[in-house]
């Protein structure tokens, strides 16, 4: 194998796993976004019920109750960045 065909199996390989690294802290971010969406989302529903409102009323108008198993929930931890060995 020349060492232009080398490196270029190797340029690939890393523009791969750089964009599958992108891709995961997107999916991070966005687990992250949507857990503070929640748990916002539940504050303003409780908000709602201590206001006055009650989940049926709340529910005719279109507002599910929030899933309270969500929380307990935490959002998943960033993986540690590789290191190379070698």
């Amino acid at each position: 194998m020349s060492d232009d065909h080398r490196q270029r199996i190797l340029d690939e390989l890393g523009a791969k796993l750089q964009a599958r690294r992108v891709v995961l802290d997107q999916l991070a971010d966005a687990a992250a976004h949507l857990e503070a969406a929640q748990a916002a989302y539940r504050n303003a529903y409780k908000a709602a019920v201590e206001a006055g409102w009650d989940s049926a009323e709340l529910a005719k108008a279109g507002v599910r109750e929030p899933d309270k198993r969500g929380a307990r929930r935490r959002a998943p931890r960033r993986p540690a960045e590789p290191t190379s060995e070698g």
